[in-house]
């Protein structure tokens, strides 16, 4: 795009260097490797602004403060202050030109970071109410104002209500939301990209000196012909057959509907017509236009060499740590004797169901761990979940290593103790959904794929 005749804004709301709010102590340098090595990639990326929320928080303010001392990534944060003397941790917001314009940019963590930060952390989320007002002063002069915000979605709607100086609001998909077309509040346009990067949004701006977000009438002229056209083809097919008052006297459902028509076929006409009428005079020439699409950010697209390294020292940095890690947990787990869990692995399962058993020992489910083992990241926690049965350690036992027998039909050793007590003999669709989601296996099927699992079928 920045090779393209005109200027780029790469802007991000935020949530991107965690998955959730809060990490383990134990995962934690396994965690800040990986959100490291997300940082490093939005540096090489350029990104003009990235906003702050409670995910990016889950490490802590110091580690996050460490990371814009290096100057990866330019965070805004207007609310999220210091507690002593209430000023911002990181600059609260940017003025500069794209192009022509001059655009202000600013961010907001939202109430949720709150939770978010330590007791030992010297710093609080000021309220919006708060907040805005200070900053659009500040902002003042500038053509566009734009809001990164981390603010839940019904507050995004009281801002845009309150605050119509604010022409985009950029709201962080924190809430598990897919991509959300623009939607327009008084003068502000709210815009959501799905979460974690798997979606880019590219809005195409068309600035006009009224600050005004307008339509585009000849785009809605060119609608509405399309659909007089087809409303006439309608009407025209009802009167081929006659005159449809007569045609239809006996029968009022058809005779309403093509009245319907009609009245359809004169609104249409009407608006037509006085859209014609205003572009004529060229009325909303002035107004500031925009057009929305999403870019799915799939397998599919070819890697850029620079980022791709980047995962490459990323995940071999998150599996080395990961491999400190079982080594203290195994030395851990000597000195200690753990209870019996309710998983007892495919071999248990084997010596009653040895068809299925063979079977299984056939399929790719039990060469999963194997495939992590052949690239080196049998150790990092953001692959194990999918690659094994039960909750992902380092050290589990080797026969739950792999998508066995307890990945679909539930954990074994009621069941085993007890055959009568019942198991899950085919496993439901979300089962299978939590790993074999679009960007893993973007060609999953579960009621075709699951016929291939002739294993629950064997009796």
């Amino acid at each position: 795009m920045r090779k393209g005749d005109r200027p780029v804004l790469v802007v991000d709301g935020g949530g991107l260097l965690f998955k959730s709010t809060a990490i383990t102590p134990e995962l934690a340098p396994q965690e800040k490797a990986t959100a490291s090595g997300i940082a490093e990639a939005y540096r090489l990326m350029r990104y003009d602004a990235v906003g702050i929320t409670a995910q990016d928080l889950a490490a802590g303010l110091p580690f996050l403060q460490g990371l814009a001392k290096q100057k990866k990534v330019p965070w805004l944060s207007a609310d999220l202050v210091d507690r002593a003397s209430g000023k911002p941790l990181f600059p609260a917001h940017r003025l500069g030109k794209v192009g022509e314009l001059s655009v202000g940019l600013f961010a907001l963590a939202g109430p949720t970071a709150r939770a978010a930060l330590r007791s030992e952390d010297p710093a609080m989320i000021q309220p919006w109410q708060e907040v805005i007002p200070r900053t659009l002063a500040q902002l003042k002069g500038a053509d566009c104002i734009i809001l990164l915000s981390g603010l839940p979605p019904a507050e995004n709607e009281a801002v845009a209500r309150s605050y119509p100086g604010i022409h985009l609001i950029l709201q962080a998909g924190d809430d598990g939301a897919a991509n959300r077309p623009p939607r327009r509040i008084n003068n502000t346009l709210i815009l959501q990209t799905e979460k974690q990067g798997k979606s880019m949004g590219l809005l195409d701006v068309h600035w006009g000196a009224s600050k005004q977000w307008g339509t585009d009438r000849a785009r809605q002229l060119s609608a509405g012909h399309s659909e007089l056209d087809r409303v006439q083809w309608l009407i025209r097919s009802h009167q081929r057959k006659g005159d449809p008052a007569v045609l239809y006297r006996n029968d009022p459902g058809r005779l309403k509907a093509y009245q319907e028509l009609v009245a359809q076929e004169r609104e249409l006409q009407a608006e037509i017509n006085g859209l014609s009428g205003e572009i004529a005079k060229g009325a909303g020439q002035a107004n500031a236009m925009a057009e929305n699409r999403f870019l799915g950010l799939g397998a599919d697209l070819p890697d850029q060499p620079a980022v791709l390294a980047i995962v490459e020292h990323t995940t071999k940095a998150v599996n080395a740590l990961g491999q400190e890690l079982a080594k203290r947990q195994m030395e851990r787990n000597k000195k200690e004797t753990a209870a019996p869990g309710p998983l007892v692995g495919w071999q248990r399962c084997a010596t009653c169901h040895r068809t299925e058993a063979d079977f299984w020992r056939q399929s790719r489910h039990a060469r999963a761990y194997e495939t992590l083992r052949a690239r080196n990241q049998h150790f990092n926690p953001n692959c194990l979940p999918c690659h094994v049965t039960g909750p992902a350690s380092t050290t589990m036992p080797e026969d739950l290593r792999a998508v066995s027998c307890e990945t679909c039909h539930g954990p074994g050793r009621d069941h085993s103790n007890d055959p009568s007590r019942a198991m899950v003999k085919v496993p439901p669709a979300q089962s299978c959904l939590g790993c074999h989601t679009p960007e893993h296996d973007d060609s999953f099927d579960y009621p075709r794929d699951l016929t291939r699992l002739n294993c629950i079928h064997v009796r």
